[in-house]
């Protein structure tokens, strides 16, 4: 069946909803389906924009140029969410069902997207909340996709820092979105920050190498910003204002009644709140009607809970603090009448928040509000008579009284809209000597008003909308590296909300029935059932730590993701602290899930598990009347789809033969059934009851009695949104699997997913097959069958195993036997054989790279394990054999160590070749093809298909050369200023070795260790070629280096400060704005300095590694750069130091021994008289400033910064830590070896340090002496 062309669009889009298409939608359809979205959609509420994700889904069917096979439609109100996935299930719905016409052709083109005969058309999620692996959206990466969600899911999970995402799988969802995807924004002017961040991920997206995964961007708003050409705007034209439908609701007057609140005044809610709650109800109550609705909009949870409740059972309360379960329930019972052409009988009011703003398509025939900013409050004007389907309609806005006027101070302004609200107010009002009484929200009348006044005007009417910050490259270094996370490392937020939004996101806060008193039974107890999305309720990090903290915590927050507002004032009653279940997976530890007992260890966008009688837990959130309800069953079986029942009276003996234990099981299960029981509950019962299903289930012990029964296949009832992933621990499937026809069958899947996206098909193929090489570890065969290692070797290798221990005392028994290390990584193992096959130097980067990461690990190291090398079994060489295929012998021990020295520097050739995104992306193609093999093989006897099973010698894409060794001998890593000398030489060499006609010594990778015999302290350089003597070195560096701030990487930054420095001014950004935006390949080297001596967040603190005033920085930094001559250079990398070179004006203060307040204060109290003749180390100096832009600033709250390598941030208790390595590696790999997070904890976590090749760990204090900061002689703690 040929694909649809673009002419088809009307017929589709009537046959989906049974009406033509607005003028507008299908001038959109035809741009869209000859390959160009506009960046800019501007078109005024009830204009049908929701039609947008039809017109996307259209024209990837007709096969329109560049169009993405993901589309995400994105808004910052959490129930817009739920209504736009609605919107987009019709459409899958129609589409799924299409026997002809029109919708069978879009749904066959769609089908062969997928190279799949059986596929859905269309699949179809909403992503509300982070959880813990609910990511079936991310199953396949050709399978067309609309997703549904909010600024903070998609964002973060583009910045590869998925909220709720675990971290093995936050690349994998970073290179969904970034790559084959369309982000529509739905409502752009609140959400200005997420767009500047967008515009600058499209740039940065362009820094790899190319390939075929389109990423398109689009703003639907009412007024777009940012100075976009009119060519790139799609706007309403005269046809769509004539339009008999379309043009009635642009021409609907919408007069509102403009009332004050009087006594509606104070600083809190317990001031201001009942007053206002009072006026608002008055006039709802005066504009009610038999049959119709008042929509009541307010700008505080609290406010809307209190109005509900005096309002009573005529009201029905919708704010985001609500479970998804819940929410449904509402919706379903009693809000589907409001919908836009809906009927029934509707309730008496709604209560609501902000979350009713964006895009609800709510149809209220009165409207009362809270007075807020102008754009918020045309956002509540569009869900009055939202369609113009009466004649007239009635409003009233409602301001406290000491909100009328603007306020001088900030503290007294409104938290959200700050005075954008007064000024509002008094715009409505007009002028002062004769005020309206009412005003008209119309969308022509409100075009009218607004004709003539000034785009600066307006803007002192909305919301106030923060630049986000500029987007830099060592911020996407950071983020990059998923394991382990480094440290310090940019806030997300601040990317997607801006600055003055980013303090306060959620956490999610799931309720169970079945936790008991012992607390340290409650990872176990959640693990036989994990928590989902529907059974959670979003709530502000700041609320739940005072809950946690025993304070009754009056959610006075506004219904904004990322919004803040201070805290309440605290109860009067004595606090009783709490404590919680932190839910990061089934396993525990101090990274993951563990029980937490103090507000400070609440971590944001987190998922806690409470008991649902925890005393004060009701005011977390809006639930149904009554105690809290536990959803844990139907939230299991809603999101992955298979059955899951708790039977805590079922009672199985120990000595229960088979036949008496499946009695005494359907026993229980029909006991279940009693109390007329919901649909899903019934199909859970027949599930167990089935005979046919009967190995295909698992029954645990409950540690509080009785036990948790839970099917293996899928229900077919609902979509899952649970993904299993093939990490180990999911080895165990209910049923073995060969790992030969795992590997084909992975290979096979990878074939496919590499056509599909225009990848390299052999190479995927190849990886696919030899990805689980390393489970051929006789330890690993071991532990899925459950044996000695010895007698694993009996029998076809497995991949996956039929049974498995399933709590941590029965692992750590099986462990006894089997042997398998904790912490083991069998991919690692795997790749090592590859590359021992082809030769390490000759393999193909990517080849192994996707090997060794398809488990999100060495992204850019791997763990420590714990697999000792007097294990004589472990150092025996093994040959593993695969498809008739064999490998080199080698050990199978866990050679962490020496994995760590290659696998960052693969890592980051990756990442550089591909871009960020790229090189997800390709991760995230072959990690889905391993996680489809697995589904099948869980849901089905899969067959694996017909491939070809070889070896293929795969063209080595780059050989690495010889490497050279330059001992620095002069330099000593123990000293701070000498350390940095070091990684100084080493990016200038870097840097010279990239330019043009480096030497033949510099022409190639430059790498640095540390350590030679007698000496584990001297830096060794590694060249491409065999260096010159030492002092040709030195003059070949000293003619290169710059030796003025102009013609230094660093002129922008340093053009900043110094402006700021001048009388009367202060830091200005916009001047390094005018050079970053945009951001272009040939200024990584620029952009780089600007982190390290600048934060644009914090932009009065000064970088930790800087320990000159900064009124003296610049001065000394010209001095430096025009000083330094070769013998400088020489006698600081290649002698034992002298000190003979002057200290003033010229020195950076990184040298401990610099400090000589105790040697001279006595005698000489206006300071050491020596200075301008000796003390100092000139060249250590000029190449430690070039070690600077590896140590980023990133924000630490409002007015400080964290430096990478820095503990601590107040006087006195600031520390610089710095480890020494043994493995060769280049500026990026050295800048992750300094973020790893355990060094702050080095003593402690010396085997983990070991494990990364770190050989020693040194610690000097940051004091301050006068206002002079000076670092202390290091501390060696490893």
């Amino acid at each position: 069946m040929s694909p649809p062309t673009p002419s088809q669009f009307e017929a589709f889009y009537t046959a989906v909803h049974g009406f033509a298409p607005f003028p507008w939608q299908k001038r959109l359809a035809a741009r869209v389906c000859g390959g160009a979205w506009p960046r800019a959609i501007a078109l005024p509420t009830a204009a049908g924009k929701t039609a947008c994700i039809d017109i996307a889904v259209f024209a990837l069917a007709c096969g329109a140029k560049a169009a993405p096979r993901r589309i995400f439609f994105v808004v910052d109100r959490r129930i817009v969410v739920d209504q736009a996935y609605e919107h987009a299930k019709k459409l899958a719905k129609v589409l799924d069902a299409a026997k002809s016409g029109i919708l069978k052709e879009v749904a066959e083109s769609l089908r062969g997207l997928t190279h799949e005969v059986d596929a859905r058309p269309l699949d179809v999620y909403a992503l509300r909340g982070g959880m813990y692996r609910e990511s079936a959206w991310a199953r396949s990466p050709l399978q067309p996709t609309v997703i549904a969600s909010t600024v903070d899911q998609v964002g973060s999970r583009l910045l590869f820092r998925g909220y709720g995402v675990s971290d093995s799988m936050k690349p994998v969802h970073a290179g969904l979105v970034g790559n084959d995807s369309l982000i529509l924004l739905d409502e752009a002017h609140c959400a200005r920050p997420f767009d500047q961040t967008m515009q600058a991920i499209e740039k940065y997206r362009e820094w790899g190498e190319k390939y075929d995964a389109p990423f398109k961007f689009v703003s639907i708003t009412a007024t777009p910003s940012g100075g976009l050409p009119e060519a790139q705007i799609e706007r309403a034209a005269a046809e769509d204002l004539t339009h008999p439908v379309l043009g009635a609701r642009i021409r609907a007057s919408k007069p509102a009644r403009l009332v004050v609140a009087e006594k509606a005044r104070g600083k809190s809610f317990k001031q201001w709140g009942k007053p206002l709650v009072e006026t608002l109800m008055q006039h709802a109550k005066e504009l009610a009607a038999p049959d119709g609705c008042v929509g009541i909009i307010v700008n505080r949870v609290a406010t809307a809970r209190e109005l509900a409740k005096q309002l009573g059972p005529d009201a029905v309360l919708l704010t985001g603090r609500m479970r998804p379960l819940d929410r449904d329930r509402i919706f379903e019972e009693k809000l589907q009448p409001l919908l836009s052409g809906a009927s029934g009988a509707r309730p008496k009011f709604v209560v609501g928040t902000q979350c009713l703003e964006c895009g609800a398509d709510f149809d209220f025939h009165a409207l009362v509000t809270e007075c807020a900013s102008l754009d918020a409050l045309r956002q509540r004007f569009g869900r009055l008579n939202r369609i113009a389907a009466r004649p007239s309609a009635k409003a009233v806005i409602v301001v406290r009284a000491d909100q009328t006027e603007p306020a001088e101070k900030e503290a007294d302004r409104d938290p959200v809209y700050d005075n954008a609200l007064a000024n509002t107010w008094k715009w409505l009002r007009g002028d002062p000597a004769a005020p309206r009484a009412e005003f008209d929200f119309g969308v022509s009348a409100m075009s009218e008003m607004l004709r003539g006044i000034s785009e600066e005007g307006v803007s002192e009417l909305n919301a106030p909308a923060p630049d986000a910050p500029v987007l830099f490259p060592a911020h996407l270094d950071c983020w990059v590296q998923t394991h382990p996370i480094p440290t310090p490392e940019p806030d997300p937020a601040l990317f997607l909300h801006g600055p003055k939004k980013s303090g306060q996101p959620d956490v999610q806060v799931v309720f169970r029935a079945d936790l008991g008193e012992d607390a340290t039974k409650w990872a176990e107890i959640v693990g036989l059932c994990p928590p989902s999305s529907s059974e959670a309720v979003a709530v502000p990090v700041g609320v739940f730590r005072k809950w946690m903290a025993g304070e009754h915590a009056e959610d006075e927050t506004a219904d904004l993701e990322g919004g803040t507002v201070p805290e309440s004032e605290e109860d009067d009653q004595e606090s009783q602290p709490r404590h919680a279940l932190r839910w990061r997976g089934p396993e525990e530890g101090e990274e993951k899930t563990k029980v937490v007992l103090a507000p400070k260890d609440v971590t944001p966008n987190d998922t806690y598990v409470l008991p649902c009688s925890a005393p004060g837990a009701a005011g977390l959130g809006d639930f149904p009347p009554g105690e809290i309800a536990d959803y844990a069953e139907e939230a299991f079986q809603r999101s992955r789809d298979k059955a899951l029942l708790r039977l805590p009276g079922l009672v199985i003996p120990d000595d229960a033969d088979k036949a008496e234990e499946t009695a005494l099981v359907s026993s229980a299960l029909q006991a279940a059934l009693t109390d007329d029981p919901p649909e899903w509950r019934k199909r859970a019962v027949a599930y167990f009851t089935d005979p046919k299903f009967a190995k295909r289930r698992e029954i645990d012990r409950h540690p509080l009695g009785g036990f948790v029964i839970s099917g293996k296949n899928r229900l077919f009832q609902f979509d899952p949104t649970y993904l299993d992933d093939s990490e180990p621990a999911e080895s165990f499937r209910g049923a073995a699997v060969p790992l030969e026809a795992h590997s084909q069958g992975v290979a096979g899947y990878a074939a496919r997913f590499a056509r599909g996206c225009g990848l390299d098909v052999a190479l995927f193929t190849q990886a696919g097959l030899w990805h689980d090489l390393g489970k051929l570890d006789p330890r690993f065969q071991a532990m899925l069958r459950q044996c000695s290692p010895r007698t694993a070797a009996i029998g076809e290798p497995l991949a996956k195993s039929a049974k498995s221990p399933r709590t941590k005392r029965e692992r750590d028994e099986a462990r006894e036997v089997h042997k398998y290390p904790v912490g083991a990584r069998h991919e690692l193992l795997s790749a090592v054989l590859v590359a021992a096959k082809v030769g390490s130097d000759e393999v193909d980067d990517l080849l192994l790279h996707l090997i060794a990461t398809h488990h999100g690990f060495a992204r850019p190291f791997t763990g420590a394990v714990d697999d000792p090398a007097t294990d004589a079994d472990a150092n025996r060489p093994f040959a593993p054999t695969l498809f008739a295929e064999a490998f080199p012998l080698i050990p199978y021990r866990q050679q962490a160590r020496e994995w760590n020295a290659e696998l960052p520097e693969r890592f980051w050739r990756v990442v550089r070749k591909y871009g960020w995104w790229g090189a997800a992306y390709h991760e995230a193609v072959f990690r889905l093809a391993d996680h489809a093999q697995s589904a099948a093989e869980q849901d089905r006897d899969a067959t694996p298909p017909p491939i070809a099973t070889t070896w293929v010698e795969l063209p080595a894409k780059a050989v690495r050369a010889e490497w050279h060794a330059l001992p620095l001998t002069g330099l000593d890593g123990a000293n701070p200023l000498a350390f940095l000398a070091a990684l100084g030489t080493l990016v200038v060499c870097d840097q010279l070795a990239r330019g043009p006609e480096p030497p033949a010594w510099l022409n190639g990778r430059v790498a640095l260790s540390w350590g030679r015999p007698l000496a584990p302290a001297v830096p060794v350089l590694h060249l491409p070629g065999p260096p010159p003597a030492p002092a040709d070195v030195a003059a070949f560096l000293a003619g290169r280096l710059a030796r003025a701030v102009e013609d230094h990487a660093s002129a922008w930054v340093v053009d900043m400060l110094e402006r700021g420095l001048r009388k009367g001014a202060t830091r200005d950004f916009s001047v390094i704005k005018r050079h970053a935006v945009p951001p272009r390949p040939a200024d990584r080297h620029r952009l780089d300095w600007v982190t390290a001596l600048s934060c644009e967040s914090a932009l009065g603190a000064d970088s930790q590694l800087q320990t000159v005033r900064c009124d003296y920085l610049i001065g000394n930094l010209k001095s430096l750069l025009a000083g330094t001559a070769a013998g400088h250079l020489r006698r600081t990398l290649f002698d034992p130091w002298d000190y003979a070179d002057g200290l003033s004006n010229q020195s950076l203060h990184w040298e401990p021994g610099e400090d000589r307040r105790h040697a001279y204060q006595w005698h000489q109290p206006n300071g050491d008289p020596t200075r301008k003749r000796r003390g100092g180390m000139l060249g250590a100096n000029r190449l430690a400033l070039e070690a600077w832009l590896l140590f980023p600033s990133f924000p630490d709250g409002d007015e400080r910064v964290r430096t990478r390598g820095f503990r601590g941030n107040r006087a006195g208790s600031t520390f610089w830590l710095w480890p020494l390595w043994r493995s060769r590696l280049t500026p990026d790999g050295v800048a992750s070896i300094l973020s790893v997070p355990n060094l702050a904890s080095a003593a402690a976590g010396a085997d983990s340090l070991r494990g990364l090749g770190v050989t020693a760990v040194y610690r000097s204090r940051r004091i301050l002496v006068g206002k002079t900061p000076n670092l202390t002689p290091a501390d060696a703690l490893v």
